[in-house]
């Protein structure tokens, strides 16, 4: 499995091409990392979490969380599971609705 330094390593062979594009617009982009599906997911979220650049905000996505920073040019993410990576602290309850015309 890669790790941070691998990544870095490639991330910058990545920038030295980009570079030569020139001025190629790119259209929202990104880089997201997921840590779902592997052993130790929630050390390796919170690893991962340190080495994002600050300012990080939380996202909730249906069952993932996502860590993200946006950059002017650049948007980062780290990305898991919930249940992996969250501590549940209540189940979640079925919605109860009032009648219409009150049955």
């Amino acid at each position: 499995m890669p790790t941070c330094k691998s990544v870095a390593a490639a991330l910058r062979n990545l920038a030295d091409s980009l570079e030569k594009g020139g001025d190629a617009e790119i259209v929202q982009p990104f880089l997201n990392f997921s840590t779902s599906w592997t052993e130790n997911a929630k050390d390796k979220f919170r690893l991962l979490a340190d080495a994002l650049p600050q300012p990080v905000t939380e996202e909730y996505l249906d069952t993932r969380v996502r860590l993200r920073h946006d950059a002017p040019d650049l948007d980062i993410w780290v990305t898991a599971e919930r249940a992996e990576v969250c501590t549940l602290i209540e189940p979640a309850k079925a919605a109860v609705y009032a009648p219409l015309f009150g049955e």
